[in-house]
C-alpha cells in the first residue's frame, strides 16, 4: 500500500484550471521526484497534499486514510511536513527559536530531535542565537528542513529544495535529504531539474500543464533525452 497516493485530483485557483486529473503515489521510504518546467503544477500538487488549495475533485490518501480536504494542520499531526518554496522563515527570529515553532505531537521528544537536526546540519548548530535574515541563501534552507523535520514526520514534502541555491548548497541539501531518506522519512518534492532530482530520488513524475504526462525510475528517465528535452528544457 502507497503512504500517499493521488487519484485523480482537480484544482482551481478561482476560475484558472491548474491540476487536471493528477495521479501518483509514493511508496514509505522512497523518494520521488515531480519534475517539469515552472508553472505547470508542481507547487499547486504539492499545496493540494498539504490542503493549502483544495481540490475541487479527486481523492488524497496518506497512510490508508482519505485526508483529502481536512485541515492543514490535521495533515501535519498525521505525520506530514512541508518545506515551501520561498523559505517562509521569520528575519528577526533566531535559529533556535525556529526550531521551536512546530507544534509536535505528544509522543515526539523534543530536545532528541533538536539534537538529530543539528547533526544533519551542524552548520546551524553555530548560528543558534543567530537572526535568520543573516544566515546565507543555502543555510536559510536547511533551516527550513529542519524546522519541517522536529515534529518527526513520516513524510517530508518539498518544494523546489534546491533552487536559487549556490552549487556548494545544492551539494549540502542533497546530502542531507539522503540522511533524512535514510532515517525512513519518505520525501517527495517538486525540481526543475532532472539531474538534481535523482542526485536523491528513485523515481519521478514529469508534470506538463497539470497533468502527469510521463513517470520513471531514474535509469530511464535520465537516459530519455527526448523526454528531458521536450518537458523540461534539457539542451543536447
Amino acid at each position: 500500500m502507497a503512504l500517499l497516493e493521488l487519484d485523480g485530483l482537480h484544482t482551481y485557483y478561482g476560475l484558472a484550471y491548474i491540476l487536471q486529473g493528477v495521479s501518483l503515489n509514493c511508496a514509505e521510504g522512497e523518494a520521488v521526484a515531480l519534475l517539469g518546467r515552472n508553472g505547470q503544477g508542481k507547487t499547486t500538487t504539492i499545496k493540494s497534499v498539504m490542503s493549502i488549495v483544495v481540490p475541487k475533485r479527486g481523492r488524497i490518501s496518506f497512510q490508508g486514510t482519505d485526508v483529502t480536504a481536512w485541515p492543514s494542520h490535521a495533515i501535519a499531526r498525521k505525520g506530514m511536513s512541508l518545506v515551501p518554496e520561498g523559505r517562509h522563515i521569520f528575519p528577526a527570529l533566531n535559529v533556535l527559536d525556529h526550531l521551536r515553532v512546530p507544534v509536535s505531537a505528544k509522543d515526539v521528544d523534543r530536545s532528541e530531535r533538536l539534537k538529530f537536526v543539528l547533526e544533519v546540519f551542524p552548520e546551524l548548530k553555530e548560528k543558534l542565537d543567530d537572526p535568520a535574515r543573516g544566515l546565507s541563501g543555502g543555510q536559510q534552507q536547511m533551516l527550513v528542513i529542519a524546522r519541517a523535520l522536529m515534529s518527526r514526520p513520516k513524510m517530508l514534502l518539498l518544494d523546489e529544495p534546491m533552487e536559487g541555491l549556490a552549487p556548494k548548497a545544492v551539494k549540502r541539501v542533497i546530502e542531507a535529504l539522503k540522511i533524512i531518506q535514510e532515517t525512513g522519512v519518505t520525501l517527495f518534492f517538486a525540481s526543475t531539474s532532472c539531474e538534481r532530482a535523482f542526485a536523491v530520488a528513485n523515481r519521478a513524475y514529469v508534470i506538463e500543464k497539470g497533468r502527469i504526462v510521463y513517470q520513471a525510475d531514474r535509469e530511464e528517465m535520465m537516459g530519455n533525452l527526448e523526454v528531458q528535452r521536450h518537458y523540461l528544457g534539457v539542451r543536447g
